[in-house]
């Protein structure tokens, strides 16, 4: 093996081993608690529109990665594309499958800061084809007006929700201390 390839293993490894390190220290009453505390069922992804995809389509990073047949900016430019990725996305959701063609990813070490020799500076970074970025986002709007809608957001969390920034937290935490310096 060479040293590019002895070192792609070499971060394979660590982040497989991190990974499964987060897995075990979640305790499982945790996860069961969450799951008794849930009034409701995310039984299945709504029926999309094209326009939908256009507008997702836009949001999404064009740039290429290995084994992209079409660049994605070609994709954007052209309407019909946007029928054929609603049909296509849609019959994911009915089906309940996601096609293997768009199931790869190429994983790369993300530099953080620190020791460059130090394998913890880094986090993993998945570089997704097109068509598979397209899907997760229009998966990732449902879930997430879903747990919006029925209040399944702690109402703490900040990730992954619009306007609740990082911003939004340090305000949030700033006035509870100041509010309990007052009381």
């Amino acid at each position: 093996m060479q040293p590019g390839s002895v070192l792609a293993d070499t971060f394979n490894t660590f982040f497989i081993s991190k990974n499964d390190d987060i897995v075990q220290s979640i305790p499982h009453t945790q996860m069961e608690y969450f799951v008794q505390q849930s009034h409701c069922t995310f039984t299945e992804f709504e029926i999309i529109h094209e326009s939908t995809v256009k507008k997702v389509c836009l949001q999404v990073s064009s740039a290429t990665q290995p084994g992209e047949i079409v660049h994605p900016q070609f994709l954007k430019d052209f309407p019909f594309f946007y029928h054929a990725r609603a049909t296509i996305i849609n019959c994911s959701f009915v089906n309940s499958t996601f096609s293997t063609a768009f199931n790869h990813g190429v994983v790369l070490p993300n530099f953080k800061n620190g020791d460059p020799d130090n394998f913890p500076n880094y986090r993993p970074k998945t570089n997704l084809h097109f068509a598979s970025k397209v899907m997760e986002k229009v998966s990732a709007l449902q879930l997430t007006n879903y747990l919006c809608k029925n209040s399944l957001f702690d109402s703490f969390q900040s990730a992954y929700r619009s306007f609740h920034s990082t911003e939004t937290a340090l305000l949030e935490v700033t006035a509870s201390f100041l509010h309990r310096l007052d009381h």
